[in-house]
């Protein structure tokens, strides 16, 4: 048996317990579909860890954003090891934030007749050329955290961004004492940040004394470096930031370098996703002090499931949602954090029960 390192075991507990709650199961969608039999169907157990008699021999294109996110390659090293689980085959590229390439490959892998089709965080809506090859190949097109909305996507798995950055947002505004100044970090090439940013604007439009001071793009890729630049950069000139909205956290220790560098010792900073380095800040303390984080071994959970279903030639939805859990100073792990049974249960009320029939 293939050994996997402590982290993925961690991971992989999380979603070994989801399943076994049958939390995980792909419910139906009033689309109508075809009844017959998917070729690769045998009976089905979407809902259950138990993957005999599952749907067998699939092979799965899998495209990568860039693997140098830690969350990125969180969910490809879950979702593989969840997929050669149930005998099937995984063929895995990162294109390194090329988009261009990323459509390339996609094309490649519909010349060599892959299964299915898996986009982890290029935006949809620039890989439509990708998405039409699929489609008229009949081949389907799953995505995580890519943007929902977009045609010839059978589903998309994501956080419920507006509803995540609205409670980013608010914890923030809690923690600056309901008044103060916020400095946005931002990527605005991918739809997930343009809505948790779009929920910060909504937040502090009902709250006059406090306001987005201004806003600064990042460079993808080499955002971490950049980041740092243009943070220090900014607080050189100016004294009046009280917090910093990030649209990521694997880069947390560089802004919060850059703060601590400030020598303004006022900043707090808060972020999305609980990267590894993140969690170590959140028990560092610090600047950094809170960030919602995605459950990414269950997204990659549900992607399986929804894929096996669709398989067995069940309607799939084309949006299932995955909740966050705002991570901080108080409530993180003395070890871990996104990959933590510890965290998740502690997060969720119902931990087993939560993420059933959420789409």
């Amino acid at each position: 048996m293939r050994k996997i390192g402590l982290g993925r075991k961690a991971a992989l507990i999380v979603v070994g317990a989801l399943l076994a709650g049958g939390s995980l199961t792909a419910c139906s969608s009033s689309a109508d579909k075809s009844s017959g039999e998917s070729p690769k169907q045998a009976s089905s157990s979407t809902g259950s860890g138990d993957t005999s008699g599952a749907v067998e021999d699939l092979t799965i294109g899998l495209i990568s954003h860039n693997i140098a996110s830690p969350g990125i390659k969180l969910y490809r090293d879950v979702f593989t090891e969840l997929a050669e689980a149930r005998g099937w085959t995984v063929k895995s590229v990162d294109t390194g934030g090329d988009v261009v390439a990323a459509v390339n490959q996609t094309k490649q892998w519909v010349d060599e007749g892959v299964d299915v089709i898996v986009n982890d965080t290029v935006p949809n809506d620039l890989m439509t050329d990708g998405i039409k090859a699929a489609n008229e190949a009949d081949i389907p097109w799953f995505s995580v955290s890519s943007g929902g909305g977009v045609e010839g996507v059978a589903n998309e798995v994501e956080a419920n961004e507006y509803q995540s950055g609205a409670q980013l947002a608010l914890a923030m505004v809690d923690a600056m004492g309901g008044e103060g100044n916020i400095l946005r970090l931002t990527w605005s090439g991918l739809q997930s940040i343009r809505e948790r940013s779009a929920a910060l604007d909504a937040i502090t439009a009902t709250r006059e004394n406090v306001k987005v001071v201004d806003t600064i793009e990042l460079k993808v890729p080499g955002w971490a470096e950049d980041s740092y630049k243009q943070v220090t950069n900014y607080l050189q000139t100016h004294d009046d930031v009280d917090a910093i909205w990030m649209p990521w956290d694997d880069f947390a220790v560089d802004v919060s370098r850059a703060v601590e560098e400030s020598g303004q010792d006022n900043i707090i900073i808060g972020g999305f996703d609980l990267d590894d380095s993140a969690a170590d800040l959140l028990r560092k303390g610090g600047p950094f002090v809170m960030t919602n984080a995605l459950n990414i071994p269950a997204m990659a959970a549900k992607s399986i499931a929804l894929i096996e279903a669709e398989a067995s030639g069940q309607d799939v939805p084309t949006m299932s949602y995955i909740p966050n859990c705002l991570a901080t100073q108080d409530n993180i792990p003395a070890q871990g954090g996104r990959d933590s049974v510890e965290f998740w249960t502690g997060c969720y009320e119902e931990p087993l029960g939560l993420l059933a029939d959420l789409s």
